[in-house]
C-alpha cells in the first residue's frame, strides 16, 4: 500500500473501521468466523439448531444426551456460540432459560458428556462441592488418585521437591543406629531435627529398607 493512500474501510454498511480481512474490520471478521455471517445475528437460530443436533437424544427425554461434538480431556463437550467457546452443559442450561451467570451448572447424572437440561441444575460452588461430597466423588481417602494408583505416587527421589536420596536415608539410619545424635545428622544433611526423627522412625521414606 502506498504510504499516502487511505486505508480501506470495512465493507459492512455504516462501519467506519479499517478493513483487515475479507474486506471486513476485525469485529465483523470475527463474527463471520463464529457464525458464518459478518453481522453475526442472522444465523444464530441455525447455530442453536446445530447445537441441539449434536446431542444424542435417541434414548428419550429422561436419559442422558451424550455430546457428539468436540470434547476436552476432562470429557466435557465444547461448542462455539456468540463468539465464545462454551462448555456444552452450561450452554444447554443457558438456552433452556436457566440463570447461570456467576453460578455453577451441575449434573444430577454425574455424566460430563450429558447435555440434557433435565439432568442439569444451577447452584454455587459450595453446592457443587457438597453434592460431590454426598456422592463420594471427592478425591479424598480411599477415593484419592494416589490411593487408587499407589504405583504412580512420586515417592522419595521421584518427588521433584525432595532434597534427599535413598542412599542419604540409609546413611542417616545407619548413623543413628551407631549412636550419632539427631542434631548432628540434621546438620550434616541440611534438614531439620523433626524431619530426621520422621525418617529414622520410618514415618517418612518408609519405602526405603
Amino acid at each position: 500500500m502506498d504510504k499516502f493512500s487511505l486505508p480501506k474501510i470495512c465493507s459492512v454498511e455504516n462501519c467506519e473501521k479499517e478493513a483487515r480481512a475479507r474486506g471486513w474490520c476485525v469485529n465483523h471478521w470475527r463474527k463471520w468466523k463464529a457464525y458464518g455471517d459478518p453481522l453475526g445475528s442472522a444465523p444464530i437460530k441455525n447455530t442453536i439448531e446445530k447445537f441441539w443436533s449434536l446431542l444424542d437424544k435417541s434414548g428419550g427425554p429422561d436419559t442422558c444426551w451424550p455430546w457428539m461434538g468436540p470434547r476436552l480431556a476432562s470429557e466435557y463437550g465444547t461448542f462455539g456460540f456468540m463468539g465464545h467457546k462454551w462448555l456444552v452443559h452450561r450452554l444447554s442450561a443457558h438456552l433452556s432459560g436457566m440463570a447461570i451467570e456467576g453460578r455453577v451448572v451441575c449434573h444430577s447424572c454425574d455424566n460430563p458428556i450429558c447435555g440434557n437440561p433435565a439432568h442439569l441444575w444451577v447452584g454455587s460452588q459450595k453446592d457443587n462441592m457438597q453434592d460431590a461430597r454426598n456422592k463420594n466423588r471427592l478425591p479424598t481417602g480411599d477415593n484419592h488418585y494416589f490411593r487408587k494408583t499407589p504405583n504412580k505416587r512420586p515417592y522419595g527421589e521421584r518427588n521433584g521437591q525432595s532434597t534427599l536420596t535413598e542412599s542419604d536415608v540409609v546413611e542417616m539410619r545407619r548413623l543413628h543406629a551407631a549412636g550419632v545424635t539427631q542434631r548432628t545428622i540434621s546438620a550434616q544433611f541440611g534438614i531439620c531435627n523433626q524431619q530426621v526423627s520422621r525418617i529414622i522412625n520410618r514415618l517418612r521414606w518408609a519405602h526405603v529398607p
